[in-house]
C-alpha cells in the first residue's frame, strides 16, 4: 500500500507536471459591429456609414470610432492588430497623423448617437494605443494594420468577454479649413492573439485522483 509521504510526494510531482503543461493560443478576428464619427458639437448619426477623422464640412472637428464585441474572448490577449481600408485622404498634406485611443464610456450611448460632446472628448483622450503616419500617395485607398501597444492589450484582457471600442483623431492639420481622412468602416477588424492557461486546481484535483485510483489498486491487488 502506498504510504501517507509516497502520497504527498507523488502529489506533489503531479503539481509540477500541472505547472509545467503548455498554454493554449488561438488567433481570434473580429469585424467592427458599429463604427463612425462624432463632431465636436457632440453630433452623431448612427445610420451614417462614414468614419471620418479630422476638418471638415464647415470647419467642424471630427473623432471617429470603431467599435467590437469581445464576448468570444477569453483568457490573456497578448497581441493586437487594428486592420481597416483607407479610402480617401481629403487634405493638400503629403502626410497625416492618427492617433487611437481607449474609449471609457458607455459604449451604448456610442453607438446609438447619444454620447454627445463626453463622447466626442472621450474618443481623443486618455490611453493612447497607437500612433501612425499616412501618406497620401502611397497608402491612400489601400489596407492597413496598426498594431495596438500593451495599454489596449491590457485592457482588451480587462473586457474580455464584454464591449470594447478605439476612438480615432488627427492631431494636427496641414490645411486649417479641410484637413480630413475617410476610413472604410465596413471593413475594419481587430485581430487579437490570446492566451489560455490550464486552472492548476482543476488539473491538480485530477492528478491527485489517478493517484488515489492507483493506490487504491495497488492495496486491492496485495
Amino acid at each position: 500500500m502506498m504510504s501517507l509521504k509516497k502520497f504527498a510526494l507523488a502529489a506533489l510531482a503531479a503539481l509540477g507536471l500541472c505547472a509545467a503543461l503548455p498554454s493554449g493560443a488561438a488567433t481570434i478576428t473580429i469585424a467592427a459591429y458599429d463604427y463612425g464619427w462624432y463632431d465636436n458639437s457632440g453630433s452623431h448619426t448612427p445610420t451614417n456609414i462614414n468614419t471620418l477623422s479630422g476638418k471638415c464640412c464647415g470647419g467642424k472637428l471630427l473623432r471617429d470610432f470603431f467599435a467590437f464585441d469581445l464576448s468570444g474572448v477569453s483568457g490573456t490577449v497578448t497581441s493586437a492588430t487594428l486592420k481597416f481600408y483607407t479610402l480617401y485622404m481629403g487634405s493638400n498634406s503629403t502626410t497625416e497623423t492618427w492617433e487611437l485611443y481607449d474609449v471609457t464610456g458607455d459604449k451604448n450611448a456610442l453607438v446609438g448617437g447619444t454620447g454627445g460632446v463626453a463622447a466626442y472628448n472621450d474618443l481623443g483622450t486618455g490611453k493612447m494605443y497607437a500612433s501612425t503616419t499616412f501618406t497620401k500617395a502611397t497608402q491612400q485607398g489601400s489596407n492597413q494594420s496598426i498594431a495596438l501597444n500593451s495599454l489596449a492589450l491590457a485592457d482588451l484582457t480587462a473586457n474580455a468577454g464584454g464591449k470594447f471600442a478605439v476612438g480615432g483623431l488627427m492631431p494636427t492639420f496641414g490645411n486649417p479649413d479641410e484637413d480630413w481622412v475617410l476610413w472604410g468602416g465596413a471593413a475594419a477588424q481587430l485581430v487579437l492573439t490570446t492566451q489560455t492557461v490550464p486552472e492548476p486546481v482543476s488539473l491538480a484535483l485530477f492528478g491527485l485522483g489517478l493517484l488515489g485510483l492507483a493506490a487504491a489498486r495497488r492495496k486491492s491487488a496485495q
